[in-house]
């Protein structure tokens, strides 16, 4: 694990980069710590899709149900990233599966967590969405539902969910939106997905967040999500017309591809994504690029990056 990838080394780089923008030449991580969160109220967002709700070994053995993956996502969560405030997860096989992924961060590292969990998939059943927030950094205002943002021909609805917190400590509201767009290989209306269906679906997303978010048009937008796409693709571009991206080009899948125990990743596929109001895309949103998780059992690795309120 290098430092950049560490949440750690995020949070270090952030300081940095609020020490700079302040004019201050030189960065004592300790002073500038202080200086930099009365600047900036920021929290650590993170993306993660733990395959199948984490209900599997981390060996990949689907033919087993131990909860492994979900409690080494939770433990290397209090190790890499013990500053994270606010979790998007998709792949949640049920409310079970919310509810023992809450039990393990609760349990591994050291804060108390809150979720709210919403279905989806073949007639909205089988692999939901949860936002999981720490309740020392944000509380709950509003449940914001869910869209469906594209329809397969086996019965599987494409959601994404929204819900409105906020931050502890000034009470200010911003909107949490986490899911997935469609994947390779999945079929509509008689044919295979591609690109252009994506795009839609990024722009069903983006209208329904401008639409639900209207009661609050000066906060904050954060989506992490599972895009099933490249960087720089036409999915990408389509997302960044309104919203920043984390900064980061790390892949993140298929982590299950291993050589000699080393994941052998070719795509980015896991993002977050920002924007600050309802007003146009702005910059300067993150304090950091995302950093990335080492292996815990899914295909995905996790990202996570410190983001302003």
């Amino acid at each position: 694990m290098t430092l950049m990838n560490s949440c750690v080394g995020v949070l270090v780089l952030a300081l940095v980069v609020a020490s700079a923008a302040s004019g201050q030449s030189r960065f004592d991580p300790v002073a500038g710590l202080a200086k930099a969160a009365a600047r900036t109220t920021s929290l650590m967002v993170v993306q993660c899709n733990p395959y199948i709700g984490g209900k599997h070994p981390v060996s990949g053995d689907t033919g087993k149900v131990t909860w492994e993956t979900a409690e080494a996502f939770a433990r290397l969560l209090a190790k890499e990233c013990p500053q994270a405030a606010v979790i998007g997860e998709e792949e949640v096989i049920g409310l079970e599966s919310a509810r023992k992924m809450q039990g393990f961060l609760n349990r591994h590292t050291g804060g108390s967590w809150e979720h709210v969990f919403e279905e989806q998939g073949v007639r909205d059943r089988g692999s939901g969405l949860a936002v999981h927030w720490r309740t020392d950094k944000a509380t709950l205002v509003k449940r914001l539902g869910s869209v469906v943002i594209d329809h397969l021909d086996n019965g599987y609805n494409l959601r994404f969910m929204g819900v409105v917190l906020a931050e502890k400590s000034t009470g200010r509201p911003f909107g949490v939106f986490c899911g997935k767009l469609v994947w390779s290989g999945a079929e509509k209306g008689g044919k295979k997905v591609d690109e252009d269906d994506r795009v839609a679906e990024a722009r069903t997303l983006k209208a329904w967040v401008r639409r639900v978010m209207a009661p609050y048009p000066s906060a904050p937008r954060i989506i992490p999500m599972d895009m099933n796409a490249s960087h720089g693709s036409r999915t990408f571009r389509e997302m960044a017309l309104e919203y920043e991206s984390d900064g980061s080009r790390l892949h993140t899948h298929s982590s299950l591809n291993r050589i000699f125990g080393h994941s052998i990743m070719l795509k980015r596929l896991d993002y977050i994504w920002y924007d600050s109001d309802a007003g146009s895309a702005k910059k300067g949103g993150f304090l950091a690029p995302a950093g990335r998780s080492e292996h815990f059992g899914s295909d995905h690795r996790a990202v996570w990056a410190p983001v302003r309120i």
